[in-house]
């Protein structure tokens, strides 16, 4: 049994390493929620939250994800004894949404709950593969500096290269990649950009052996999936449309989408990530792991959740120096050959910098 007797926020501000842009923003840094749970007997648990500052990738926000851990998600766990993540899930379920708000304590109640099992984080999901194969997402850029992009990624070792497109720049960027890099495991987001009457784009970048395509239209449009799915080749991927099990259900029953990005996040923490990844495994959906431009606290419960196995495919988990030029955990995740390795220790993987948070915090309070 666990009972958590305080929670601490870090309102954090992390500069990015380089700006990145797609075709609804441009980031330049992340302002984020770090969590830190203690427990009656002294253990602690760190989570994040993962929203953006406006609402452009999903309702939620950095604000709205604040207010739900203090006024909603704290009275319902405080004090509270909890056996373990199912016990917590069923507690947060009397909460309606705010989903990103409750993975931020999700995660950190399983970091404390691998510890008091004396098992890494990966183990205790079920995984024996502590080093993972990984992605890299670019974002939109002129031509030539793209092109430097995927080369610098494709010597660095990344597996697969994902690329955000918008209309007026889609063919272009696609057809010159493919003329350097024809063997490329290759793959295009829209983070939603594009509509129905679009569908000539779509048939067009059939002919460039596409992994997937992602998020081609809008993100309550299942229905319009399933028949541009229907039109072309290359398989869709729903992102932004999956908060649950039930929008998984829905893809595949309508035929939405061929493969799900996971995001851990989106959909309220690791316990409701797993339903999803057995629901997919069973009914022919290619799964994988998104990422949310993550600190090294939450990329490493996503690498965790990567590692299992049928996760084949490589996620979005670049290394920790691809977006920070400091990270807020003591050995960011690195690259080697392609994989990012999971340290073979108890908890969740990670130790927090306390210098480097105190260093990026721009306010912390305390809730008992």
């Amino acid at each position: 049994m666990m009972k958590f007797v305080e929670m601490k926020i870090y309102r954090m501000k992390l500069p990015l390493a380089q700006s990145f842009s797609n075709s609804q923003t441009t980031l330049t840094y992340r302002r984020f929620d770090l969590v830190r749970l203690t427990t009656t007997t002294g253990e602690v648990g760190w989570g994040e939250t993962v929203a953006f500052e406006t609402p452009w990738y999903t309702s939620e926000t950095v604000t709205t994800c604040h207010d739900a851990l203090v006024n909603y998600i704290w009275p319902l766990i405080r004090n509270k004894e909890i056996a373990d993540p199912k016990a917590l899930n069923l507690i947060l379920n009397k909460l309606k949404g705010h989903h990103m708000a409750r993975s931020a304590v999700e995660t950190s109640f399983w970091g404390i709950y691998a510890e008091k099992n004396k098992q890494p984080l990966y183990r205790l999901l079920g995984s024996d593969n502590a080093a993972v194969a990984v992605g890299i997402s670019l974002g939109m850029n002129n031509l030539e500096d793209l092109m430097q992009e995927v080369q610098a990624a494709v010597e660095k070792g990344y597996t697969r290269v994902k690329i955000k497109i918008k209309p007026g720049w889609d063919i272009l960027p696609v057809q010159t990649i493919r003329q350097s890099y024809p063997h490329l495991k290759l793959m295009v987001d829209a983070n939603g950009a594009y509509d129905l009457a679009d569908v000539d784009v779509f048939k067009a970048l059939d002919a460039y052996d596409l992994e997937m395509i992602e998020q081609p239209l809008g993100d309550d449009d299942f229905i319009n999936h399933a028949k541009l799915q229907r039109i072309i080749r290359t398989k869709i991927c729903l992102d932004e449309n999956i908060h649950s099990i039930e929008d998984v259900k829905v893809a595949h029953q309508l035929g939405s989408a061929r493969a799900i990005n996971l995001k851990w996040a989106r959909v309220g923490g690791l316990f409701n990530a797993l339903e999803i990844i057995q629901y997919c495994q069973k009914h022919g959906l290619l799964v994988w792991c998104g990422g949310m431009f993550e600190s090294g606290v939450g990329r490493s419960y996503n690498l965790a959740l990567a590692s299992l196995e049928g996760l084949d495919f490589p996620g979005d988990i670049s290394e920790s120096s691809r977006y920070w030029s400091e990270d807020i955990v003591e050995q960011p995740q690195k690259l080697v050959e392609g994989r990012l390795l999971i340290p073979k220790i108890s908890g969740a993987g990670f130790n927090i910098s306390k210098k480097r948070v105190e260093k990026y915090s721009e306010k912390i309070e305390s809730f008992i």
